[in-house]
């Protein structure tokens, strides 16, 4: 049995999950599937919409799901613990300078036959061209990257995981997930990205 539980609430022995972590050995292989899963888990955290928001949300959504990857590769190229959403709450939230950073760190990437290149080369284009709009989509991404901060507990202990999901293709495994009643609504994101590692 593993309990999934960040908070510590749990008198369990307790296991965090990075909630990306799965894409680790699709893109050391470079295999298509981590987008694929990418674009899957970027809609739990941008869900498409109609109206206003669904400009902003339309650059934003696929922005996100390639940074998700890129980050991955990161931490794989680097070896720093990058290929986790408190990681990318990280880059979003800096500064415009650090922000440009990152995205020209993206444009550089070459991998995925240029995919997550042109996303960065695009957002940098959007930050020259019309700074407002770009800022639109930015503030998209932060606030869907908002509970992922690393300065809070979930953000602290979803960078890595104590377990290989692996496993529950290999053997049967009860798996819980805890979340504090007070978190319920702002964290259900949480539990449905972690719930999609499992399936």
């Amino acid at each position: 049995v593993y309990i999934n539980d960040v908070w510590g609430i749990s008198t369990a022995q307790h296991y965090c999950l990075n909630v990306i972590g799965d894409l680790h050995g699709f893109v050391a292989t470079e295999d298509t599937e981590a987008l694929d899963i990418a674009d899957k888990r970027k809609l739990l955290l941008i869900p498409e919409t109609d109206g206003d928001d669904n400009f902003f949300n339309g650059f934003a959504g696929p922005l996100l799901a390639e940074a998700m990857v890129f980050s991955v590769w990161h931490e794989l190229e680097y070896g720093e613990l990058s290929g986790n959403l408190p990681w990318l709450c990280t880059k979003f939230n800096g500064s415009q300078q650090e922000l440009e950073a990152f995205l020209s760190e993206m444009a550089s990437c070459e991998m995925y036959a240029g995919r997550i290149k042109r996303s960065g080369n695009r957002m940098l284009a959007m930050l020259k061209q019309s700074p407002k709009t770009a800022m639109g989509v930015i503030g998209v991404i932060t606030n869907a990257l908002a509970m992922f901060d690393p300065a809070t507990r979930l953000g602290q202990n979803i960078q890595s995981s104590d377990f290989d999901i692996a496993k529950l293709k290999r053997e049967p495994i009860s798996i819980g997930i805890c979340i504090p009643p007070d978190k319920i609504t702002s964290h259900g994101t949480y539990a449905g990205l972690a719930q999609g590692q499992y399936v």
